[in-house]
């Protein structure tokens, strides 16, 4: 994660990965209608980034949110709201008691674990009996479709690249004591307009873009410029994001 300890970046991710009301509504939708009724009392967002979920959360369970993320720069992009508490700590090492969690919420964090067994065992740890964890995260069967790749080839030779295929995310939890209840991918609005997405893309605020050189950034970019120009009509740019749905096994 030392990526986000650029305070440049910091400052203008929250910005450049920011997704739309109805988008977030879609997420917090689809996580009610997949995990098993019960009752949720508190709720860990781990690797929770800026906190772009840690509010919408807190208001769909009432309930606390503990927002969990290794970068302090990256916390003190949060807005503060009484149900969100903020917590500086890696997914390996999570300092809270065990069983005295009800659902963590993990959304495109996967990618960024050094060590994914660590990560999942201190999960199980922390849920009670029957607790659920969600991980919303791309893969390479959903990632495919995505666009901004095309005009950075470049990209697919950075080692700090790392896309999970579904199997790595299902093994790692199948190995800490996780049963799988749901895998879907979910379609959901990201920009709604080409000219949007290139001015998000032109924040460079995803890692793999932040570790191309200067020179193939500003390349890539005119490569996406240019193919926006020549389209004849601009349109919203929605992506593929998996859903897996896990529950602890008692």
């Amino acid at each position: 994660m030392g990526t986000y300890s650029d305070p440049g970046l910091t400052a203008r991710y929250k910005a450049a990965r920011e997704l739309p009301g109805e988008t977030i509504d879609l997420w917090m939708k689809s996580l009610v209608d997949a995990i098993p009724r019960r009752r949720i009392d508190c709720i860990l967002d781990l690797g929770c980034g800026t906190g772009r979920f840690s509010d919408a959360l807190a208001a769909t369970f009432d309930c606390q949110v503990l927002a969990c993320e290794p970068s302090s720069l990256m916390l003190t992009q949060q807005s503060q709201t009484a149900n969100v508490h903020r917590i500086s700590a890696q997914a390996e090492h999570i300092p809270l008691k065990s069983e005295s969690i009800d659902l963590i919420w993990m959304s495109q964090v996967f990618h960024h674990l050094s060590d994914s067994q660590g990560a999942f065992s201190a999960m199980n740890d922390v849920l009670a009996a029957g607790g659920v964890l969600v991980v919303r995260n791309g893969t390479k069967e959903s990632d495919h479709e995505i666009l901004w790749p095309d005009f950075f080839p470049e990209v697919a030779q950075s080692t700090f690249h790392h896309v999970a295929t579904r199997s790595n995310i299902l093994q790692a939890a199948s190995r800490s004591g996780f049963k799988n209840l749901r895998v879907q991918a979910i379609e959901q609005l990201f920009v709604d307009s080409y000219d949007a997405y290139y001015e998000r893309i032109r924040q460079r605020a995803l890692s793999p873009l932040v570790e191309l050189s200067d020179r193939a950034f500003e390349v890539g970019l005119r490569r996406m410029r240019n193919w926006i120009d020549a389209q004849p009509e601009t349109r919203p740019v929605y992506e593929s994001i998996d859903l897996f749905v896990f529950q602890k096994v008692d």
